[in-house]
């Protein structure tokens, strides 16, 4: 709950204020965020310690070698169980950004697999983005006429309030080594596969 716990920013800085510090008094490290999530998703996020190896990191992900798995509870039963989208996405910012398909956005590519089905016609997807577009999973999953529950702002029109979207694993090589490190988030209740 970020009201009791404060943003991601502030467990951070408390974070950083534990550890140890240099010779002049200053924090041993900073911090760099490398990939992000939307607001209401849930997950893995992936924050550098150093400016080189945030650079080194955001170099991987341009490259496409950083892998990025998805779990997503969508409503309805998606037909074929799995498939690719690659639908461009244009992002129409205002008060609330919001990506919608168009044939003059930018290439995004999402592949979804089924691999459970939930009581009440809903289905648990897992999901990998070859690109990484603001909003892509959710607007290609609305696209497709699967919204992912909870998310009203891509048309999702049942009871709750939580976005069952989650980032499950992120597989990247290690900046300074580029050995294969994988992080794992266990998803949230309702979410397992």
């Amino acid at each position: 709950n970020r009201k009791e716990r404060g943003s991601l920013l502030d467990l951070l800085e408390e974070y950083r204020s534990r550890t140890a510090r240099d010779r002049r008094d200053n924090p041993a490290f900073a911090y760099v965020p490398v990939h992000r999530l939307d607001r209401m998703t849930t997950g893995v996020l992936l924050i550098a310690k150093t400016r080189s190896a945030a650079r080194s990191l955001s170099r991987a992900i341009a490259d496409g070698m950083v892998g990025k798995r998805y779990l997503a509870m969508v409503e309805g039963i998606p037909s074929p169980p799995s498939g690719t989208i690659s639908t461009p996405l244009e992002l129409r910012k205002g008060r609330r950004s919001r990506a919608l398909p168009s044939p003059d956005g930018k290439s995004a590519v999402s592949c979804y697999s089924a691999i459970g089905m939930s009581q009440g016609d809903r289905t648990l997807l897992e999901v990998t983005i070859r690109t990484g577009r603001t909003h892509q999973i959710r607007a290609h999953l609305a696209s497709i006429g699967h919204p992912v529950v909870g998310d009203r702002y891509y048309g999702w029109r049942g009871m709750g309030k939580t976005l069952m979207l989650h980032a499950w694993k992120i597989t990247f090589p290690h900046p300074a080594g580029g050995n294969a490190i994988e992080l794992t988030a266990p998803p949230p209740e309702g979410m397992a596969p």
